[in-house]
């Protein structure tokens, strides 16, 4: 009985043990299981702050209305979008919401009606009321059902703005209208002209027996080819300045000569039309300035060739400079061009500077013109630091009105006279190499200098004026005029190899380019390839001889 007892008080040992063992293992795992979900809960409520953080700062408008219309869930851009704090909107009826824009937003609000009984998602446009940005902004919108917090019938509006993109879009389409209509214009524009010299160049060749009649043709022909250089320029003038490659000089000049040649320029222009033209120009004879002469002309004459174009027979143009404020250093200066021609509406005068438009479309029908003109003249005006602007009204007239500030220059001596003027240039035993590939363009140079009487070697490209240059003795060539592109050897290529040669004259010798491009990037390159100088096609015979005069007789 005894041993019974003592076996099973250790069996009730062994079991408490037991018990013991496994209560530990119970507590351990509780323990485990504890850490465990409190790492979970933790992580969960990581993942909603993250859910919350991103969900706030996403730009698109979200909201949840339940079927009553009270928003029921918004982020921080539809808050804004509202200019109110979240307390305000949650809760809120979206009526009550939109209140100041009611009846374009019902509107939208039957399209979520539509969501809730099709169950389907939709997109549209909505344009509605800010309070933040009061205006109306263009949304492009997601609405879809949803069951939110066991809340069936509810709808999830997720809106994305897209007002600047629709904007762009629209100046997009604008723009390319505008080109589209601009090179239908530049077709005509150019055709003109170049039916003039089509036209008059046969008449001319028909008139080879009548002299008065052939030189007559002639003048048209030079006539309608100065009008279609300006063309050009102008295009490549508006296309330089969208690029940003265009520079203004500066350069000391006389305003009171620069007036009177805008002043001989625009008064045939005026006398044709029987236009009055006043200019003053009494005021400014001591007056000498750095700046950019050129482009001042420039905008002057095409403010008053608008003007002639848009002024009546019998009508009234002026030009009038004032001095606005002079210090001993600077002066500024105010020009106004005004007539009193067909004038503006407030409407044409907006987008009257805009490149490749015009004021009225009718208006290149009429009066003709690519609308270059005056996006040109703003444009220089503010690269030269000043603004232009315009008075304007219907028939009655317009002022245009621009602001200069140069800096004061010392009076200039007179350039002494050249003993041989460039028109009297005599270059009898000159001898010039001419790298050009085009046959017509070394032919009409030639000829345009036959009267100078110096001597040419015709060089088809860059790598028969090198072949040439070197089987020649030194000093035989006075002067190389290298054409920039040319097939086999180019300009620049065949200047550098000349310059490279072991002989006395390959570094002294003159080399000018000759060029359709005349960028400022064109002319520093040329010179950077060892050329002395760079002048333009088509070919100015004044600044040729000139370039001929500085090279081959000053100099020597």
């Amino acid at each position: 009985m005894l041993i019974l007892l003592l076996v099973l008080c250790i069996f009730l040992f062994i079991a408490v043990i037991i018990l013991l063992l496994l209560l530990q293992k119970k507590i351990r795992l509780s323990r485990n299981l504890d850490k465990l979900f409190k790492d979970r809960i933790r992580e969960l409520e990581q993942k909603v702050l993250a859910s919350d953080a991103v969900f706030s700062v996403i730009p698109d408008l979200i909201c949840i209305k339940n079927p009553e219309g009270r928003i029921i869930l918004s982020n921080k851009s539809f808050e804004q979008f509202l200019n109110l704090a979240h307390d305000e909107v949650e809760g809120a009826l979206d009526t009550e919401l939109f209140v100041k824009d009611l009846d374009n937003f019902l509107k939208y609000r039957e399209k979520e009606n539509e969501v809730v009984a099709s169950k389907e998602t939709i997109s549209i446009e909505e344009e509605l009321y800010s309070p933040y940005y009061k205006t109306r902004r263009l949304f492009e919108t997601i609405k879809t059902p949803v069951i939110y917090r066991g809340e069936t019938g509810a709808v999830l509006s997720i809106a994305r703005d897209i007002t600047a993109r629709r904007a762009a879009e629209l100046d997009a389409q604008e723009a390319s209208k505008a080109k589209s209509e601009f090179l239908s214009r530049m077709s005509h524009e150019i055709r003109t002209p170049l039916n003039a010299i089509i036209g008059m160049t046969k008449i001319a060749r028909k008139s080879i027996e009548n002299p008065v009649k052939a030189a007559a043709s002639i003048d048209q022909v030079s006539a309608a080819s100065a009008h279609l250089l300006d063309l050009i320029n102008n295009i490549l003038d508006i296309s330089k300045i969208e690029s940003g490659k265009f520079e203004v000089a500066s350069e000391p000049f006389n305003i009171k000569e620069a007036l009177e040649e805008i002043y001989i320029i625009n008064d045939s222009r005026c006398k044709e039309k029987q236009i009055h033209f006043k200019i003053n120009t009494e005021d400014f004879e001591a007056l000498n300035v750095w700046g950019d002469k050129l482009r001042i002309k420039q905008i002057l004459i095409n403010l008053l060739g608008n003007a002639v174009k848009f002024t009546p027979k019998e009508g009234r143009i002026s030009l009038f400079i004032t001095r606005t404020l002079e210090t001993d250093s600077s002066i500024t200066l105010e020009f106004s061009v005004s007539d009193d021609g067909i004038g503006m509406t407030p409407e044409q005068q907006h987008k009257l500077f805009n490149a490749f438009q015009q004021a009225d479309s009718s208006i290149a029908g009429r009066f003709g013109g690519t609308g270059l003109g005056l996006a040109i003249s703003q444009n220089l005006v503010n690269l030269m630091g000043g603004q232009i602007s315009v008075e304007s009204k219907l028939n009655e007239g317009t002022t245009f009105r621009f602001s200069l500030t140069l800096e004061k220059a010392e009076a200039r001596q007179a350039d002494p006279e050249p003993d041989t003027k460039p028109s009297e240039l005599d270059l009898t035993g000159k001898h010039i190499l001419l790298a050009e590939d085009v046959e017509i363009n070394r032919i009409v140079l030639m000829e345009l200098l036959s009267d100078t009487h110096v001597e040419f070697t015709e060089a088809e490209n860059g790598k028969i004026a090198v072949d040439a240059f070197s089987a020649a003795q030194s000093g035989y060539f006075d002067l190389i005029f290298m054409d920039i592109h040319m097939p086999i050897m180019d300009g620049y290529e065949a200047t550098q190899i000349i310059r490279t040669m072991d002989r006395s004259d390959a570094a002294s010798i003159p080399i000018i380019a000759l060029s359709a491009n005349a960028y400022r990037e064109d002319i520093d390159k040329a010179l950077a390839a060892g050329m002395n100088g760079h002048t333009a096609k088509p070919i100015d015979l004044d600044a040729i001889k000139k370039l001929l005069y500085d090279f081959l007789v000053k100099t020597k």
